[in-house]
């Protein structure tokens, strides 16, 4: 999967101090972050499609990644691969049918990026969940599946950038020392909207969610293949750095 972009340098560029700092009389390390995931606490019975059925087909898969909110509400849903329509379609039945716990860090509820896999059978439904990025990569599908998301190498050319706000970097984090790399993970949607961004490996926390944040806001020309939009999968590094000093002038 290719960068969509060249690795962005953020710069701090603002003093707003977005957490506020108590003195202590002794440094204390601060505990690991107790992680909850989310979960699908009920779900919806699945059907198998009875045209397909009758159809002679036998299996069927259907993927879609959700935002699950802090409230255990879906924010968002993506089909983002099927090997029929009607499979697509029960499977978005079932997950606007099905309740959910949301994910919690030392008890807090948090915004989680769940992956769904349904795979039908004739003897039953059967949903797989994942967390993060999904487990298959772009262009690991094979041509069983009437939809699936295309790497940049695979669309007419890279989405021109319509909208792209940069993340938010104030000055007091570089004082606290953050900074670093954020690569995020993302999907462009056939009419060119970010969706469904999620940061890789372990970052600090603060700067991978001013990225993301970042993200949900970026916008495109839609992606094509074959001068028809598609759903594209990419990423986005994001290098957060301090601005480089100016050097003093040169002695008269």
């Amino acid at each position: 999967m290719k960068t969509l972009l060249r690795p962005l340098a953020v710069i701090a560029a603002a003093s707003a101090i977005f957490c506020s700092l108590q003195a202590t009389d002794q440094p204390v390390a601060p505990a690991a972050p107790r992680y909850v995931p989310c979960k699908i606490s009920t779900q919806a019975r699945g059907v198998f499609p009875l045209r397909l059925l009758l159809d002679g087909i036998t299996h069927g898969e259907a993927h879609l990644v959700l935002e699950v909110g802090t409230d255990g509400q879906l924010a968002d849903t993506l089909l983002t691969a099927y090997t029929h329509r009607e499979f697509a379609d029960e499977a978005l039945r079932v997950v606007n049918e099905s309740r959910y716990t949301p994910g919690a860090v030392d008890g807090q509820p948090v915004i989680s990026i769940l992956n769904l896999q349904l795979r039908f059978e004739t003897t039953g439904v059967v949903a797989y969940q994942r967390f993060g990025v999904p487990s298959r990569l772009t262009g690991v599908l094979d041509d069983n599946f009437e939809y699936r998301p295309h790497g940049l190498s695979t669309i007419d050319r890279t989405p021109a950038a319509r909208h792209l706000p940069g993340p938010i970097y104030p000055k007091a984090w570089i004082a606290q020392g953050r900074t670093g790399k954020v690569t995020v993970d993302f999907y462009i949607d056939e009419t060119g909207q970010a969706r469904m961004p999620v940061a890789l490996g372990t970052p600090d926390e603060l700067l991978a969610a001013a990225a993301v944040a970042a993200v949900k806001q970026w916008r495109f020309e839609p992606p094509l293949r074959r001068s028809k939009p598609v759903l594209a999968h990419a990423q986005q590094i994001f290098v957060f750095q301090p601005e480089p000093r100016a050097a003093p002038p040169p002695d008269a």
